[in-house]
């Protein structure tokens, strides 16, 4: 008897151990959908919410949104637990209060005339601005207040900006360089065939690819770029993912990491990370292009100089074109060229190829990419 209550004892013992070390006691709440309608529907939303602001404040802005102007938005009322939910379906209103806040962030930025180089006869100079902007983040944030408030008592709603809400950024416009910075690296693609979103979208991923890049500093063109959100200026077009052709909020961005991942590669900068796509694009050969896909592939590449590069991106008719420049007598007669052959129907081999004064030098494998077929029509 006294062996089977030791038993019982130890079994109850590593049970209670169990439970401990795998967490199992805690639960998530229970959803259930209580019904699908609009904001304005006075049946499940307080009627005078229609009449009340969502504020915010801080860093020299006030700006303000009437939530009256979503009531036709479609929500869900959930029940969580014993908490019951308003959720917003549509968030265009939302995006649009953010996107006015960063306008006036960037209205309030201080700029200044400031060498960011200068070193004998090489230097770059710009007008640098210390700029706010709102945190990604943030539209998730303003969107869990709103649908726990939207269930309680009608009233204006005041938010402050912390600095948990913000980045704080260096931005440089107006810039001026040595005449020793040559071009060293160059590509241009093509994007006539797109429609009004992706080329929107090519234009705003290159806007934000004018930059110094300082001696061994590394970037990330997917950062580089911003969420791609519609407050970020992004709109709706196609991409590729998972092997399929998909519409997708930023589509087509990956022609300018693209792109950029050629002039990098003919201006000896170095890759630090490259992902080919999943189906081959139409404006670069198999094996020269870059895929940008958030969280999953990214483009990173590195200064290796011991000056700045500055890097140049635009569009013009239709045609994007990136460039990278590097002081002459740092280059010392050397120039690259990055080129690829095809090793199948949907594979490749890129190299880069280096010459010193016209004379080759030496040819080095960069990368191996295979592709899936693009799916049928």
């Amino acid at each position: 008897m006294k062996k089977n209550i030791v038993l019982q004892v130890a079994a109850f013992c590593c049970a209670l151990l169990m439970l401990c070390i795998t967490g199992s006691t805690s639960y998530a709440a229970e959803e259930t959908v209580i019904a699908s309608t609009v904001l304005g529907d006075s049946n499940y939303v307080n009627a005078g919410w229609m009449n009340h602001r969502v504020y915010i404040t801080g860093y020299g802005i006030n700006c303000s949104m009437g939530i009256g102007e979503m009531a036709q938005y479609p929500v869900q009322i959930k029940q969580v637990g014993n908490e019951r939910i308003c959720v917003l379906q549509d968030t265009g209103l939302v995006d649009i209060f953010i996107s006015n806040m960063n306008h006036d962030l960037a209205a309030l930025a201080v700029t200044n005339r400031q060498d960011l180089f200068r070193r004998g006869n090489t230097y770059v100079s710009a007008d640098s601005s210390s700029i706010i902007q709102i945190a990604p983040g943030t539209k998730n944030w303003l969107l869990g207040i709103l649908h726990k408030r939207l269930m309680g008592k009608p009233e204006d709603i005041h938010l402050t900006l912390d600095e948990s809400l913000i980045v704080r950024s260096t931005g440089t416009q107006n810039m001026s360089y040595s005449d020793n910075y040559v071009l060293s690296g160059t590509c241009t693609t093509s994007f006539k065939t797109s429609g009004t979103n992706r080329s929107t979208n090519i234009d705003v991923a290159a806007s934000r690819m004018n930059m110094v890049i300082m001696p061994g500093q590394a970037v990330s063109v997917s950062d580089t770029f911003l969420p791609r959100t519609a407050a970020n200026g992004y709109k709706v077009a196609h991409a590729y993912s998972g092997g399929k052709i998909i519409d997708s909020l930023g589509g087509g961005i990956c022609q300018v990491s693209s792109t950029i991942y050629n002039a990098c590669r003919n201006s000896g900068l170095e890759i630090l990370a490259r992902f080919p796509h999943s189906m081959p694009v139409s404006y670069l050969p198999l094996g020269m292009d870059a895929a940008i896909s958030a969280g999953s592939k990214d483009l990173v590449f590195r200064n290796p100089y011991n000056v700045p590069v500055i890097m140049q991106a635009y569009t013009q008719n239709k045609q994007l074109t990136v460039n990278v420049l590097v002081p002459s007598d740092t280059l010392a007669g050397t120039t690259y060229k990055f080129w690829a052959q095809k090793t199948g129907p949907l594979s490749a081999d890129s190299y880069v190829t280096t010459y010193v004064n016209g004379l080759e030098q030496s040819t080095v494998c960069v990368g191996t990419s295979k592709y899936r077929p693009l799916p049928a029509e």
